[in-house]
């Protein structure tokens, strides 16, 4: 596909991931109200923590996959590329695959060591299936992304969300909602939407000759080998609040705290929505020696994703009263408190994460890395003083902390070796 780099094209790639992530953003959404309303307290904190595990999941599959595609793939010609993708799918595929059966095992150990009874064997078995699930589609959309086809990966994501929202009705009427059968109906849809996915032009890993995979591999490893330990610092930072809460407060302030994150998910989300049409150009423009086209784009979005996020939380606190009454309960209402200190951490996340997709295109992932440490020790060691000394608020301010300590790396460290490297 011939990839068109005006301003219309650009102004359309960003419409539809917007519109795809919003479907995301929605399902995720449901599935929370959902536990909200139909299971308890102490289930959704658990869910939340397999949420957190997914979070880590899909974090390490950036790393062993996507990221390669994104950063190399708009720089390679067609055959190249199509050999890149092909081998990373297959490479994943294996890994996913022993990542099921390890989840199915330690969920099932667990499970008899723990006096949690929502805790079931069986919950391990849907864990599994999800993290299956989530590879596959994760891969697939990704790969459309890069090639500029966000059209194919919105009608990626439409399979997912009906078959996601199909298996979330019938689990509610059937009286059997938890967080076995939402984790089996995750990885159920996301299996049916990637292998539909694979069939709309996406790669075809086992119907062609792709050549030897050891030289594509060899590249993708070049990226990997930052970004594997960098992702894990990322998730670590960002994912491990429901753990350190649930470990010091209980579950019920960890589905408090995951209660009010959900609620401003669609803010967050913006960011990820810019992500997937733009950290592609990101690259192909780094390659092109576009500069001051990266830098114009990166201070343009900043200042758009930021706008987005405080006036949907505006709206939100606005509100609140009529979405605790409709749909929260009192069980919930402490949440709100919870919503300032949460869009403060996305407008910081928003901009710490447009500069890691410039240093993403320009290949820094040494650098990334390295700030990642800083980043994920503030970031951990602030959460657990915070949330002994100030509740589920301290949490949130902690990972804030954390965003912002590697915000200010890339923007003074990152930026001047960035520009250094292009001289």
């Amino acid at each position: 596909m011939r990839h068109q780099g005006g301003g219309r094209a650009l102004l359309s790639g960003a419409i539809i991931s917007l519109v795809d992530q919003a479907m995301l953003s929605a399902t995720n959404f449901a599935i929370g109200l959902l536990f909200i309303r139909l299971a308890s307290k102490s289930d959704y904190g658990l869910y939340a923590q397999f949420f957190g595990i997914l979070m880590l999941s899909q974090a390490l599959q950036n790393a062993v996959s996507n990221a390669p595609l994104i950063s190399l793939g708009p720089k390679l010609r067609q055959r190249r590329r199509r050999s890149l993708s092909a081998h990373l799918l297959k490479l994943q595929s294996l890994i996913s695959a022993l990542a099921a059966v390890i989840a199915v095992v330690a969920v099932s150990l667990l499970s008899g060591m723990l006096s949690i009874p929502e805790l079931t064997a069986t919950v391990g078995y849907g864990f599994g299936v999800a993290l299956l699930g989530q590879w596959l589609r994760e891969y697939v959309r990704n790969y459309h992304f890069c090639l500029f086809r966000p059209g194919l990966a919105l009608i990626t994501d439409m399979i997912y969300s009906v078959c996601v929202a199909t298996g979330l009705l019938a689990a509610a009427l059937g009286g059997v909602f938890g967080t076995e059968t939402v984790l089996l109906t995750l990885g159920v849809a996301g299996l049916i939407s990637g292998l539909a996915g694979l069939v709309l032009l996406g790669p075809k890993p086992f119907t062609r000759s792709h050549g030897r995979a050891r030289p594509a591999l060899g590249r993708a490893w070049d990226v990997s080998r930052w970004t594997l330990p960098s992702v894990f610092l990322s998730w670590v930072s960002n994912n491990t609040f429901a753990f350190v809460v649930a470990a010091i407060i209980g579950l019920a302030a960890a589905a408090d705290i995951s209660a009010a994150r959900l609620l401003l998910m669609p803010a967050g989300l913006c960011l990820t929505a810019w992500t997937k049409v733009f950290a592609p150009r990101m690259s192909k423009w780094w390659g092109q020696g576009e500069r001051d086209k990266i830098r114009q784009l990166a201070q343009y979005s900043g200042v758009g994703l930021i706008t987005l996020i405080v006036g949907y939380t505006a709206v939100l606190l606005i509100a609140f009263p009529l979405l605790e009454g409709l749909l929260l309960g009192d069980r919930y209402s402490t949440a709100s408190g919870l919503i300032p200190l949460w869009a403060l951490f996305f407008c910081v996340n928003a901009a710490r994460g447009i500069g890691t997709s410039v240093l993403v295109g320009a290949e820094r992932f040494r650098d990334l890395f390295l700030f990642g440490i800083a980043g994920t020790v503030v970031s951990l060691l602030a959460s657990i003083a915070g949330t002994w000394a100030l509740g589920t608020g301290g949490a949130v301010i902690g990972l804030t902390l954390g965003e912002l300590s590697l915000l200010l790396l890339i923007a003074t460290v990152g930026r001047q070796r960035m520009q250094a490297s292009a001289r």
